[in-house]
């Protein structure tokens, strides 16, 4: 049928002669029970994630943060929502308010926003991270050194919490990994985050999207031996300062920071995060809480060139008003 249409376009001169006619029904007949230039991208290993901005704009990223636009567009806003809904694999999207996650098939994410007013669906999605590596395997790579290696991983094997701050990327979510790798890879973990940035080793874990979290009971309800937060923002802080505080077991997270990282503001930033977001019992002590939340601080640096590697350690110690941060001697 496809085919005919192009045939029939052709000599009605709405189609140009010299098209490549085979390309064209291949393309229409994507868009119509397919995913469209979607399926090219995904299947393309080096593609970390997508960013549709609708059915004119498309984004590829391959793994460096940078979106570079793709050539390829959706013929109709039909068929780009149609090709989404094929996607997800439901029979009919329907109205979208707000955000809806979705985990597909493959362990990669998809998240789609409904502008309302009739507008398009906005939809980003990731490729789940597969780098699975060692803190040995970091230092061999020179991302940090036998002294830090063994630091880290005394802190977390001692029970103690572990918060890495610096800029979101692989970098980080390799760091990120090894660290957890260091409770055991016969251990079991429980994340909360999509998995786009941190990879688990253990084969034993469990994930909680980061939107549906409520509270550390939940958390400590799957018997974790190690938590762990892909990456802390307002709505999780609440449940990361009760699960270090009382779950009795290590808790792993990562806050995002750009620039050169000073351990101080970045603590008091948490601490005002966890009185803004009205935790019963914080008034005006979000640091102190933090402060007792937070064993060990490892900053993590990315150069111009986009290479990372972990700056400085630091211990942390609560205190009645707040904290003490002194630089992590090696034990």
């Amino acid at each position: 049928a496809i085919a005919e249409a192009i045939e029939a376009a052709v000599n009605d001169g709405e189609i140009a002669a010299e098209t490549d006619r085979e390309a064209l029904q291949a393309d229409v007949s994507s868009e119509l029970v397919g995913t469209g230039p979607l399926g090219e991208l995904v299947a393309d290993p080096t593609v970390r994630g997508l960013r549709l901005n609708g059915p004119k704009s498309l984004f590829v990223d391959r793994g460096a943060g940078v979106g570079e636009p793709n050539g390829r567009v959706f013929a109709t806003p039909r068929s780009y929502r149609q090709a989404l809904t094929t996607w997800v694999g439901v029979p009919d999207l329907g109205e979208i308010h707000g955000l809806e996650e979705v985990r597909l098939l493959d362990g990669s994410i998809l998240r789609l926003v409904g502008t309302g007013l009739g507008g398009e669906l906005l939809a980003v999605w990731r490729r789940p991270s597969i780098d699975l590596p060692l803190l040995p395997d970091l230092v061999a790579e020179g991302l940090l050194d036998d002294a830090q290696a063994a630091l880290i991983g005394g802190a977390l094997t001692a029970g103690r919490n572990v918060l890495v701050v610096g800029p979101a990327g692989p970098a980080r979510g390799a760091l990120m990994s090894a660290i957890a790798s260091e409770i055991g890879l016969d251990r079991r973990v429980v994340a909360v985050g999509d998995g786009s940035e941190v990879a688990i080793a253990q084969a034993d874990h469990a994930r909680i999207g980061a939107t549906s979290i409520f509270g550390s009971e939940h958390l400590v309800a799957l018997e974790p031996d190690l938590i762990l937060f892909e990456q802390l923002d307002a709505d999780l802080i609440g449940a990361w300062i009760e699960s270090s505080l009382s779950a009795a077991r290590p808790v792993l997270a990562a806050f995002g920071a750009t620039g050169e990282v000073v351990v101080d503001r970045v603590l008091k930033r948490l601490g005002l995060a966890l009185e803004l977001a009205r935790k019963s019992g914080v008034g005006g002590r979000g640091a102190a809480f933090v402060g007792e939340a937070v064993d060990l601080v490892v900053t993590f640096e990315v150069d111009a060139q986009g290479l990372g590697r972990v700056g400085k350690l630091y211990d942390v110690e609560g205190q009645k008003d707040g904290f003490a941060v002194r630089p992590a001697a090696r034990r």
